[in-house]
């Protein structure tokens, strides 16, 4: 009976290692598969980031592209400052700044006349103001001016 229980112990035994195995089976098919996946993962992330890369090097190449056209506006920009610059310059000491008459009135053409043959006219010309015939505002004074032979004459 000996033999007998000692079989039955030994069945018993490969019974659960065969038990044992199949379970080691399921797992290692089960980890198999979880592996496949994380393959397939693994290649749509890598496809992923080739394209993210792609998209990135796309803009860096607009980006580039961008800074240089803003650099060559920049330069434009410049270069149009000190032509205005320039320009104001230029309409400061012009002649633009002088006094300019009404038509049909002697006596302010010829202070026309008179203001603008002056070598710095801008300042003293702005200080005229011409309220009427021979009336004048000289910055905060009334002025009366008239003509007598061709010449002006003011009193305040």
């Amino acid at each position: 009976m000996s033999t007998k229980l000692q079989l039955e112990s030994k069945i018993s035994g490969y019974e659960q290692l065969i038990c044992s195995n199949e379970d080691l089976h399921a797992l290692s098919n089960n980890q198999r598969e979880r592996i496949e996946l994380l393959v397939n993962e693994k290649g749509k992330i890598e496809a992923c980031l080739a394209e993210a890369l792609k998209q990135i090097e796309i803009t860096e190449k607009a980006n580039y592209e961008l800074k240089k056209r803003v650099n060559s506006l920049l330069l434009v920009i410049n270069e149009k400052s000190e032509t205005i610059e320039f320009s104001r310059i230029d309409f400061s000491t012009s002649r633009a700044f002088t006094y300019i008459p009404i038509e049909g009135d002697s006596i302010d053409i010829r202070l026309a006349e008179d203001l603008n043959s002056l070598p710095n006219s801008r300042p003293l010309a702005k200080l005229f103001v011409r309220e009427s015939k021979g009336i004048y505002n000289f910055g905060t004074k009334k002025i009366f001016v008239k003509l007598e032979n061709n010449k002006i004459m003011s009193k305040c």
